[in-house]
Parts: C-alpha cells; sequence; structure tokens
C-alpha cells in the first residue's frame, strides 16, 4: 500500500513475486495454491489447495503497484469479485474485503 499511496518505487524482491506467481498460474488466479515450499521441499513448488480468496486477493494488491499488467489485474479483480462470501471462510472474506476496499481506493480518507 505504500508504493500505491506514496508512489515509492517497487521493491524488485515485489516484482519478481509479480512475475513469478503469473508464470506459476499461466495467468490464472484461480490456480493460486494456498502454499509454496521456500524450503523443505523444492523452491517454488505448490502445496495445499486452490482458489483461497485469503491466498489470491492480496496478490491484486501486489499487482496493482506495478504499471502495465492489466490483464492480471483485471483478472485477478473479476475472480474476486464472482467468488461469492458464502465459499469461504470469515479470513478468506476479510482479506477480499480489504483488498478491494484498496483496489477501489475507498481507504483515503479527504
Amino acid at each position: 500500500m505504500d508504493s500505491i499511496l506514496y508512489h515509492t518505487p517497487v521493491s524488485n524482491q515485489l516484482r519478481r513475486l509479480n512475475s513469478w506467481v503469473q508464470l506459476k498460474t499461466k495467468d490464472n488466479p484461480a490456480q493460486i495454491m494456498s502454499g509454496y515450499y521456500l524450503a523443505n521441499g523444492i523452491p517454488g513448488t505448490s502445496f495445499g489447495t486452490p482458489s483461497q480468496l485469503s491466498f489470491i486477493a492480496p496478490f491484486l494488491v501486489s499487482a496493482l503497484c506495478e504499471p502495465n499488467n492489466d490483464a492480471w489485474k483485471l483478472a485477478l479483480w473479476n475472480y474476486i469479485i464472482n467468488t461469492p462470501i458464502t465459499s469461504g471462510t470469515f479470513y478468506d472474506n476479510t482479506l477480499k474485503l480489504i483488498s478491494l476496499i484498496v483496489a477501489t481506493g475507498n481507504w483515503l480518507v479527504p
């Protein structure tokens, strides 16, 4: 959010994360898994389950930090918007709401 609010430069780590998740999922937000090995397994190998909003929604905020990638941002937005609130847990829906508030700019105080 700092990058979005104050237009600070996007870190190399965030750029790599955004590029990596797009490549890993073939630009399909539904393929974002609930976990990826950093250690104790082959780094980048997925585990867990797909399609959990608590893991998908934050990628919308990270995608918004970078210019371009409009198709990816729109894919994330559409996936999040079209996922019914009843399909997630309280935690999933909380992160969904926070991400949508950031994405729409409705968290800014005049």
